[in-house]
């Protein structure tokens, strides 16, 4: 937002997107304020809102992988198969937790609290969490994230497990041959 403009009107400087000086009063600085109250209010709610759901979302699935690792315990199933699954429905539950949280972040910072140094925080965390998303994927599939099958179409480019082995191309061959 931009300063006041002197010479202007309330009105024209809200119109040009400024911030109402503290002194500034009528009915329309009246609303403005409390607009823009209530909007920082249901920001500040939602991001708190996302961050918990975030939260319970890592928390979930660390429960879920423990309790799915004692009953498999208990089943005397292959430990080192055991080990593998619940460290990747772990590592799945820390990556969709930490994308609720870079959310909230967002909301945060773009609507409540929107300076240079929340800005320079947000991009530093955001970095972070992108880093530990990134070499989270590495660990769970053993390839980075750009790498991955992006279709679940067994038909889909690429996928041949239905069609069987494909014909050798000869010269002169053209995709429409096919």
């Amino acid at each position: 937002m931009t300063p006041t403009r002197a010479g202007q009107s309330t009105r024209e400087n809200l119109a040009a997107g400024a911030d109402l000086p503290a002194d500034a009063d009528g009915p329309l600085a009246e609303t403005a304020h409390a607009v823009t109250g209530a909007a920082t209010t249901i920001a500040e709610a939602a991001a708190g809102a996302i961050e918990i759901v975030g939260i319970l979302i890592i928390l979930a699935f660390g429960v879920y992988a423990l309790v799915l690792a004692a009953i498999r315990f208990i089943k005397r199933e292959d430990a080192e198969h055991t080990f593998q699954d619940v460290r990747h429905r772990l590592g799945r539950g820390i990556l969709l937790g930490l994308e609720f949280l870079v959310a909230a972040d967002i909301i945060h910072t773009v609507a409540v609290e929107l300076s240079w140094n929340t800005v320079g925080v947000l991009a530093v965390i955001v970095a972070i969490r992108t880093f530990l998303s990134f070499t989270l994927e590495l660990e769970i599939t053993g390839k980075w994230p750009w790498q991955q099958q992006h279709s679940r179409d067994p038909a889909a480019k690429g996928d041949d497990r239905r069609r069987g082995p494909r014909a050798p191309r000869r010269s002169g061959d053209t995709a429409d041959d096919f």
